[in-house]
């Protein structure tokens, strides 16, 4: 989806201010650092002199998958690191193995902070600091994350009873988006229909049924969750110091923050009229069981008690919930449509489960390959970006690991998701590298109960949604909803891949440092079922 402003990256005064920058920048002395941790990507090996490092980091801009897989391999318990553009020190340091991950996610926050990191929103978006939260998001959110004490106590807590009406939505949506004659083949966008499928089902339970099908609505929302992304990517390329002066993104926050509140500010006003009579956060006759409900709940001072700070944390959530669903969904489906031959096993599942409970959570519980296809999809697939974990090492004594590899103090410290490949699975599995739809689902078929291995479930190789207390709190959500899309699409379409359909293994995504998605042009044939 084409975001508003992208056409300054070809302006005269951009590529002015990007000549300025990269002089100041080649004349920092901050980027050499004394450290005994290898660089994957060695300023010297390409171009000597001041103009070293940012050659090397311009080359991993465009090639960070396959250098932090390389850094795996070559030290698979130990650390690594990579230039990066115009961040603190220039580096980010990639630890690598499970005990490494259990000891980043001990550290106390003092010395290895994740809100430094990712402006306080982990798990929105892998790489942390590609989205620079603090200004697409803006620090009221980064600084007092209330809603994700809402997400945990509220949406997560009533997911089944707010099942009946995602999947409602769902069904009307994906029935809107394709629109097909009987038994007939037709190219889809994959990513244009998770996007509206998407946002129409999480607002069904965010803002109610009225305002989730307004495709006006609807529009803005998603583009402000592309817009986040892209101006995280622009702010990052600016040095620390500069990057207060861009304006676009405040701008930005505040034009959508004042169009949303023209379709939901009556609403929002109501509620808080009401959370006033009868106390805060306390239940009254008729109260929707919905976002607004559990935002006024958590909402922990009277400034977050607004209509427009209501609406910017509706703005958040919808971020949270479009790019994760989109970006997972869009992989799974290609993956899908590339392995026609899953296709049976995984629809006599579905259709099983529910003929016996119906559309249900817990009938989506149920689902064991479904869910066992979604991880496997996920553990070789692009995730959200090439590392996770991310922490800012904030001691001024650096962070030690406890074999005594050392990370100076002000660099960035991630974990690379490509060990989900190998770190990612139960020892009672073989063939890392070999896609096995069904390798998660066997020991449960058995009768064994392996919560470990679900989908929601983190673990010290397994970094999709994070790991430990910062782990996303809506990942429960994220799954229920892409594992009811897929059994939809399995009962009621046919797929069948593109020529050039993405593959594990292949260079199929479209990749920016630490940001990474499907590549948006690849579509899938779609007909009806009979």
């Amino acid at each position: 989806m084409d975001v508003e402003g992208t056409g300054m990256l070809q302006s005269p005064l951009f590529l002015s201010t990007v000549i300025f920058l990269l002089g100041f920048y080649l004349l920092r002395p901050q980027m050499h650092m004394h450290t005994n941790v290898p660089a994957i990507i060695s300023p010297s090996a390409y171009v000597p002199g001041p103009l070293a490092h940012f050659f090397a980091a311009f080359r991993f801009i465009r090639g960070a998958p396959e250098a932090l897989a390389r850094g795996h391999k070559q030290y698979p318990n130990g650390v690594f690191r990579v230039p990066l553009l115009f961040v603190s020190r220039g580096w980010m340091f990639l630890a690598n193995g499970r005990g490494r991950v259990q000891e980043i996610i001990a550290a106390p926050e003092d010395v290895l902070s994740f809100e430094a990191a990712a402006g306080g929103v982990e798990n929105m978006l892998s790489g942390g600091q590609a989205a620079q939260f603090n200004y697409t998001l803006g620090r009221a959110i980064t600084e007092n994350q209330y809603h994700a004490a809402a997400t945990r106590n509220g949406l997560t807590r009533n997911l089944e009873k707010c099942y009946p009406d995602v999947h409602d939505e769902m069904v009307r949506a994906f029935g809107d988006a394709i629109q097909l004659p009987d038994s007939e083949w037709q190219l889809f966008s994959v990513e244009e229909i998770i996007l509206q499928v998407t946002a129409r089902s999480a607002n069904r339970i965010f803002v109610g049924v009225d305002f989730c099908r307004n495709q006006e609505y609807l529009n803005l929302v998603i583009k402000f969750a592309s817009s986040v992304i892209v101006r995280g990517m622009f702010i990052n390329m600016l040095p620390d110091f500069l990057q207060p002066c861009e304006l676009r993104p405040l701008r930005d926050r505040r034009s959508t923050r004042r169009k949303i509140l023209a379709f939901i500010g009556e609403t929002l006003e109501h509620r808080l009229q009401m959370d006033r009579e009868h106390g805060h956060g306390q239940e009254w006759e008729g109260r929707p069981n919905d976002l607004i409900s559990w935002l006024l709940q958590s909402a922990n001072n009277d400034e977050e008690r607004t209509a427009p700070a209501l609406a910017m944390r509706i703005l958040v959530m919808n971020f949270a919930a479009i790019h994760t669903t989109t970006t997972s969904m869009t992989a799974v489906l290609y993956d899908l449509a590339a392995r026609p031959e899953l296709v049976p096993a995984l629809r006599e599942e579905v259709e099983s489960v529910i003929q016996s409970d119906g559309w249900t959570k817990a009938a989506i519980g149920k689902m064991h390959k479904l869910d066992s296809f979604l991880r496997e999809s996920q553990r070789l697939g692009p995730g959200l970006g090439p590392a996770n974990l991310t922490r800012k090492v904030i001691s001024k004594d650096g962070f030690t690991f406890s074999d005594g590899m050392f990370v100076p103090y002000g660099v960035f410290l991630a974990v690379p998701v490509v060990q989900h490949r190998d770190e990612g699975l139960p020892k009672y599995c073989e063939d890392p590298e070999t896609f096995d739809a069904f390798r998660f689902s066997r020991q449960r078929d058995s009768g064994k109960v392996l919560f470990t291995d679900q989908a929601a479930t983190t673990g010290p190789g397994y970094l999709l949604f994070g790991h430990g207390r910062h782990a996303c709190p809506g990942r429960f959500f994220v799954i229920m909803t892409l594992k009811s899309m897929l059994a939809h699409i399995l009962v009621n379409y046919d797929l069948k891949a593109e020529p050039r359909g993405r593959m594990h293994g292949e260079n199929a995504d479209d990749v920016y440092g630490m940001a990474i998605n499907p590549r948006k042009y690849m579509n899938v044939w779609i007909r009806k079922r009979n």
